[in-house]
């Protein structure tokens, strides 16, 4: 059953801007009576003349961990280990077929630290936010900090 949680229209243009390979993920987070955006990637102007530089001399997907995925990594094992959310992230990674890029819509419902209610406001909303999200890949739940690996995470993704 579905909580009556709706995203902020603000929270739906982030996610068609990953869409457009403008931002690397976005973190939701439920505040109030909406689904929010609570962090995007990139953020500062360098973060954003990186991935450009990245993608005009064609290291986008090389240089991708390290650039992006190794600072959300650590930030759902640090400041939101506890705090449950949303992310939606324009995985890349590469595969036998080439490099590939898939839109991945991650549930984190951490498994100690965080309130009851919190938790079943999440799932309660996964399942209707998930549906205003066209264009995405996968769906992964994740409930420990380990699951956050990123190899983990791309043997989840479906390669086509």
């Amino acid at each position: 059953m579905a909580s009556g949680i709706k995203p902020s229209d603000e929270a739906l243009k982030q996610f068609e801007a990953l869409k457009g390979q403008k931002l690397d993920y976005i973190i939701y987070t439920i505040e109030k009576n909406s689904i929010g955006v609570h962090k995007v990637f990139p953020e500062s102007e360098d973060d954003v003349k990186a991935k450009e530089a990245q993608k005009k001399d064609g290291t986008s997907f090389s240089e991708f961990k390290t650039r992006a995925y190794d600072g959300f990594q650590e930030l759902m094992q640090g400041d939101m280990a506890k705090t449950p959310c949303f992310a939606v992230m324009d995985f890349r990674f590469p595969s036998d077929d080439g490099d590939r890029t898939k839109v991945v819509f991650m549930q984190w419902c951490p498994d100690k630290g965080a309130p009851v209610k919190a938790k079943m406001l999440l799932a309660s909303s996964a399942d209707a936010f998930k549906q205003k999200l066209n264009g995405v890949h996968a769906k992964l739940q994740l409930s420990s900090v380990a699951d956050f690996d990123y190899d983990n995470i791309k043997s989840m993704v479906p390669e086509k």
